[in-house]
């Protein structure tokens, strides 16, 4: 049985919380659902890299909160992991790069729009 975010947002008005609507869809599946993983990153996607490769995603999804200056934080390489270590998707308050290939790769993929800079590595994330 499909859910639809609409029918969750009736059935509990009271307690969802919903993103605001400006992510566009990067990734080869246009819908996931799955627990959710947090970090918060400063334009160094080290960390991240290591949850997506690393940890056995078990169906989650990652939201990302990017501060600092812009840039990309996921490209096709971490989508490469974040697939082979079972992630649902990735929804990240930033940038994208290399959309041709992670719009192959079948993880969700959700992005404020995309940059093709990469991110620097000098901050930890938390």
């Amino acid at each position: 049985m499909k859910t639809y975010t609409a029918d969750i947002c009736d059935e509990y008005s009271d307690d969802v919380k919903v993103l605001d609507p400006v992510f566009k869809s990067y990734g080869g599946v246009t819908m996931c659902k799955g627990p959710i993983t947090t970090i918060e990153l400063d334009e160094d996607n080290r960390d991240l890299i290591k949850v997506l490769r690393d940890e056995d995603g078990e169906g989650r999804i990652v939201v990302v909160n990017v501060v600092g200056n812009t840039c990309a934080v996921v490209g096709d390489n971490l989508m490469g992991y974040a697939h082979k270590s079972g992630w649902a998707g990735i929804i990240i308050n930033g940038y994208v790069r290399d959309i041709h290939e992670t719009s192959n790769i079948p993880v969700g993929l959700f992005a404020k729009g995309t940059y093709p800079l990469r991110s620097t590595k000098r901050a930890e994330g938390k």
